[in-house]
């Protein structure tokens, strides 16, 4: 695990610190986004004796840039956690995002976005608010296509029989993501 992190890290810093060009390229106002990520992690939670579960993410997503370098957008995601059997949560997520322009092939991003989460455990299911931030890098491959390296913090707000977080429902997640994104 420490291995692979050195490695994201890494490629990080060579895809910004040396870029293959030195004039930022500006996301036009108008264009359109669609775009996928995927990640597996470790949250910071404590379902029964498994303090930390790991946990599987993939959000698909679609932006409007209403500005330039400004998007609007929502995601549609899925998580499965598996500390507890059959524990699946799938959402929707409205999200805003800054893109900072390093070069024609290198962006990095800021965001953050609130969401609501239906969450299906053992024979129930429970209604969730979440929000969170994230931020990372673009490294394009062409004008339309990037693939993205960033990481997210969310929280969520849920309850159901099982779960236990100290006294309150919130469960954090912190969670490395990997995925492709491409431009109209």
């Amino acid at each position: 695990m420490k291995k692979n992190i050195f490695w994201m890290i890494l490629a990080y810093f060579i895809f910004v610190f040396i870029p293959s060009s030195l004039s930022a390229e500006t996301i036009e106002k108008g264009t359109i986004s669609i775009g996928g990520k995927s990640s597996t992690s470790y949250t910071i939670r404590n379902f029964e004796e498994n303090e930390n579960a790991r946990t599987f993410n993939f959000l698909i997503q679609g932006g409007y840039f209403i500005a330039n370098n400004f998007e609007l957008g929502v995601g549609f995601s899925f998580i499965k956690i598996d500390a507890v059997s059959a524990l699946d949560s799938y959402g929707i997520v409205p999200t805003a995002a800054y893109h900072f322009p390093l070069s024609q092939r290198v962006n990095l991003y800021a965001g953050l976005g609130l969401g609501w989460q239906k969450t299906n455990v053992n024979s129930g299911s429970e209604d969730a608010f979440s929000y969170g931030v994230n931020a990372g890098c673009e490294v394009f491959l062409n004008t339309n296509v990037a693939i993205t390296i960033g990481a997210s913090y969310w929280r969520f707000d849920w309850n159901f029989e099982g779960h236990t977080v100290d006294e309150d429902t919130e469960d954090r997640f912190i969670i490395p993501e990997i995925g492709i994104k491409v431009y109209f």
